[in-house]
């Protein structure tokens, strides 16, 4: 059996004494954390808004009600570099009239579609196109016309007022600039776009 003995401690060796440092050499490190901190989350920020989500301005009506003049959008500009759109997606894409400016629809034939319009209703394929519930139709027929390859086919939702493929054909997939996925103001409408 053990005994319990006194705990004791050699203190012969002495402690060496940290000298503390300076207050404005402590000022200066958390100065130079602070700094290194900004300027990585502003180049991260860059990065962010060059290749990843960038903020649109809508400035037509061609999408109306879905999207109003004046609101304010995310677009994702990462996606377009890997893949196309689906149908329904609504894309911002470069105008093909050689406009110095963007242009935002939905995306309603691919490449190889067949796409028609009978008194107001899209045929893709000879099936109905499932609209979002907030297009315009128009009660007008067009087509049928073959989307060519490397090509989309797209028309806003607001059919009645809409310049899209139905006026100047179908556009070059490669011209898709990012896919609207969500409205961030006015406040009241904030939320994912369809």
């Amino acid at each position: 059996m053990c005994k319990k003995g006194p705990v004791t401690l050699n203190l012969t060796t002495p402690f060496k004494r940290v000298r503390p440092r300076a207050r404005s050499e402590r000022d200066a490190g958390i100065l130079w954390e602070d700094v290194t901190t900004l300027v990585a989350a502003a180049i991260l920020a860059w990065l962010i808004v060059q290749y990843v989500i960038q903020v649109g301005h809508v400035n037509q009506n061609s999408m109306h009600p879905t999207l109003e003049h004046g609101e304010r959008i995310l677009v994702n500009v990462l996606s377009p570099r890997y893949r196309l759109p689906e149908r329904g997606e609504i894309i911002v894409f470069a105008d093909p009239r050689g406009v110095e400016h963007f242009l935002i629809k939905r995306v309603v034939g691919l490449p190889g579609d067949r796409v028609e319009i009978r008194d107001g209703a899209v045929l893709v394929n000879d099936q109905p196109f499932p609209e979002a519930p907030t297009v315009q139709p128009h009660d007008e027929d067009r087509g049928p016309i073959v989307v060519p390859p490397g090509s989309l086919f797209v028309m806003g939702d607001n059919r009645p007022s809409s310049l899209d493929s139905r006026d100047f054909g179908p556009i070059p997939a490669d011209s898709v600039r990012g896919f609207a996925v969500f409205r961030v103001w006015p406040l009241d409408r904030i939320g994912l776009l369809h």
